[in-house]
This record gives structure tokens, C-alpha cells and sequence, in this order.
């Protein structure tokens, strides 16, 4: 079978990645079902995280980071979070799915002398409700 193309289960017939049915049978293809969270909510990028209050939702990646022999090696905290609060350095926050406080480094960056940890910001997107149209 070609790249970019699809097969019909039923009548074997050969037609493109996007079609919803077969146009020789009219068999419908099966598509994996999206997330009712990728329907509801919106990511925003840009935002001061000191302004983020309690309750609000967010989602992390990056941070902090070790380099042991040439590995890369993340230290930081990676996921979706409910914000707790914040301080000079960061946010106080606890997972959505996996339970426990962490704190979000959001200071300046720079290396541990003693450790070797080189202390980056993450980076966040806090995660909103979509607007519903008014009819």
C-alpha cells in the first residue's frame, strides 16, 4: 500500500487518508474517538505565572536538568498541575493525576557548584475552559 493511502476492510479498495467512507461500498472507516479534554479546554502560553491563583490549572514541561557523561537527565517536575501558590521562585503546586506537592522552577537560571544541576525554567501553559458561542 502507498504512503498516505487507506484500505477498506470490506471490499479492499485502495483511497485517500482523509475520507470518512469507502467510495466503491460506502463503508465507514473507524477513527479513534478525541479526548473530551482536547474538546473543552485551551492551552495559553502566554502569561505571567506570578499572576496564577489558587485552583488554576497548568501544565509543565522542561525545568531543571542534570548531565551526567553526556546524558541528559530531567529533574524537574513534567505534567499537569493545580496551582497551591507561588512564590519568589516558582509555583506550589500538586499533580492532576500522580498525587504530591512539587515546586515549579521559575527563577533565574544558573548551576548548582555543588551538584552540577543546571536550574532552568520550565516552560507553562495554563489551561483554560473554551468559550461557548452564544447563539
Amino acid at each position: 500500500m502507498p504512503k498516505g493511502k487507506k484500505t477498506c476492510e470490506k471490499c479492499g479498495h485502495e483511497c485517500g487518508p482523509r475520507a470518512y467512507m469507502c467510495p466503491e461500498c460506502q463503508h465507514p472507516f473507524m477513527f479513534a474517538p478525541k479526548s473530551k479534554e482536547k474538546r473543552t479546554t485551551r492551552l495559553v502560553r502566554k502569561f505571567d505565572w506570578r499572576e496564577l491563583q489558587k485552583g488554576d490549572r497548568i501544565k509543565a514541561t522542561g525545568g531543571p536538568y542534570s548531565v551526567v557523561d553526556g546524558e541528559y537527565i530531567p529533574m524537574g517536575c513534567r505534567g499537569k498541575f493545580t496551582v497551591i501558590g507561588t512564590d519568589k521562585n516558582g509555583i506550589i503546586a500538586y499533580g492532576v493525576k500522580e498525587g504530591g506537592f512539587c515546586h515549579i522552577w521559575m527563577g533565574e537560571d544558573d548551576i548548582d557548584p555543588l551538584t552540577r544541576i543546571h536550574r532552568t525554567k520550565h516552560r507553562l501553559a495554563k489551561i483554560q475552559p473554551k468559550k461557548v458561542k452564544a447563539a
